[in-house]
């Protein structure tokens, strides 16, 4: 990411704070709301109802926070030199296919060289993610 990349990045994630935050100070009121009314009307089971999922929100919404948080501390703390955003480079490219038959895909691709010291936590190894359902193993080369 080149700087106004990441400056856009934390940017993003700012934000995203932002309204977690909102949605958290938010509930926290509507907690308090329902706290009262199971205080007031003890028999009241859709008080108790209200009550019990606003505090499972919160405590879902405050975990995301600190998770995020903790994300944001790492990016700024080991990614904020540029130089440390380079993850490796490239060793192949070739040049852009277009209309490859037979049914008429542009091919563009690279082979590139990752610097494992960038990912030594939680690398999975030479993998292609292929979306959340499905990740291809290639042999180490």
């Amino acid at each position: 990411m080149g700087p106004d990349a990441f400056a856009d990045y934390l940017a993003s994630i700012n934000a995203k704070l932002t309204n977690l935050n909102k949605t958290v100070a938010y509930l926290a009121v509507l907690e308090v709301h329902f706290a009262k009314k199971v205080e007031a009307y003890p028999g009241n089971n859709e008080s108790m109802r209200e009550l019990e999922d606003k505090q499972r929100k919160l405590a879902r919404l405050r975990a995301q926070v600190s998770t995020l948080n903790a994300f944001h501390t790492n990016i700024v703390k080991y990614w904020s030199n540029m130089k440390e955003r380079i993850i490796g480079h490239v060793v192949w490219a070739p040049k852009i296919d277009a209309n490859v038959l037979p049914y008429g895909y542009t091919r563009d691709f690279c082979v590139i060289h990752l610097d494992k010291e960038k990912f030594k936590d939680g690398f999975l190894g030479n993998t292609l993610s292929l979306g959340v359902y499905a990740v291809l193993c290639l042999p180490d080369l």
